[in-house]
């Protein structure tokens, strides 16, 4: 490595569209920043960047759209948008489609609010079911387990961070159970930690986590994935 080059590491996250950074070292090729939505700091390529803040009015609540160059959807797409990204949409709306600011039509139905909440997070996270793990991923190309559970939080209205390590932290509503195999009252939206692994249940038995044993989104007996984790489950917190 030459003196003045970035070391490169894993991938630990990832901006989605709209999301705002604050800049805290420019390095030529490459910025390091801090996410304002959930305070993450990385580098990112610096033409990746840009100066034009728009307010957003609506985000993306498929796992996965298309943005079309008109309101067509037989025309070839020019770009594609993930769950939860940001967008200003314009007052201009045809066949079914709505411009953004940024360029580029989407489906309005693809649209909610920003202020629009999902109270139930679960089914949220539900959508990326069978989706593909990737350790940093935050998006239906790829997701790690806390990415999974942060996405569905967001939706719900509330703040939650991008690790883990975090969000066991964040919650305070924590959870008694019998012991490390043998969870007592779970109940769907409970958060259940692992030792460096988070996921939600979705009923009394059944676990909604995105994980690299199986590499894709996807329930398990609570048991089960219990078992898979040296120690076992380390704490249960509920939310609300």
């Amino acid at each position: 490595m030459h003196a003045g080059m970035i070391e490169f590491s894993a991938l630990t996250s990832e901006l989605l569209f709209g999301e705002v950074v604050e800049i805290l070292s420019d390095e030529g090729h490459w910025c390091k920043v801090r996410n304002a939505r959930d305070s993450y700091e990385g580098y990112i390529l610096s033409a990746s960047l840009t100066d034009t803040i728009l307010q957003p009015t609506h985000k993306v609540t498929r796992p996965h759209i298309h943005v079309y160059e008109i309101p067509d959807f037989k025309t070839y797409p020019l770009n594609h948008l993930p769950f939860m990204g940001l967008v200003t949409v314009t007052d201009e709306a045809q066949n079914g489609f709505i411009k953004l600011a940024t360029g580029g039509w989407v489906p309005k139905s693809s649209l909610t609010l920003l202020e629009d909440v999902q109270t139930d997070f679960v089914k949220s996270a539900e959508i990326f079911l069978g989706m593909p793990y990737l350790w940093g991923g935050r998006t239906d190309q790829g997701l790690d387990c806390s990415a999974l559970v942060q996405l569905a939080i967001i939706n719900a209205g509330m703040e939650c961070p991008r690790d883990s390590k975090d969000q066991i932290d964040a919650f305070k509503n924590e959870i008694d159970f019998s012991n490390a195999y043998t969870p007592a009252g779970l109940k769907r939206g409970d958060l259940v930690f692992m030792e460096g692994h988070i996921g939600l249940m979705i009923d009394e038995t059944n676990f909604l986590n995105a994980t690299s044993r199986t590499m894709n989104v996807c329930i398990e007996n609570i048991h089960d994935a219990a078992n898979a984790y040296p120690g076992g489950i380390i704490a249960v917190k509920r939310i609300g």
